[in-house]
């Protein structure tokens, strides 16, 4: 990974990645990842009108869809399932989880 990393900032001419970068990077690196292990499969995404989001929804081949969240720091996590019946937060240690819904939500 982090020649990926060194070398989009080689590409884009820094000197550093910037702070901001990393988020999006991470992102695109674990997509390149999910393609190239399950090519033949669909990848979505989810984000209700709250603004909550998943960032990659793997369609299963038998079964439920694979939810993949991507971050490159432990804050704002989300888990979007079929099996959540109403939205709640978990705390574990010092990091807190909000679990929602997919339920009648389209990848």
């Amino acid at each position: 990974m982090v020649s990926t990393l060194a070398s989009f900032a080689t590409y884009r001419g820094w000197q550093q990645l910037r702070q901001d970068d990393l988020g999006p990077l991470w992102e695109h690196f674990v997509l390149n990842e999910i393609m190239a292990r399950w090519q033949s499969m669909k990848i979505g995404y989810w984000r209700d009108k709250h603004g909550h989001e998943i960032d990659f929804i793997v369609a299963g081949r038998k079964g439920a869809p694979l939810a993949v969240e991507c971050k490159w720091s432990a804050s704002g996590n989300v888990v979007a399932a079929q099996d959540v019946d109403r939205s709640y937060s978990k705390t574990y240690g010092d990091i807190e989880v909000r679990f929602e819904s997919l339920r009648g939500h389209g990848a």
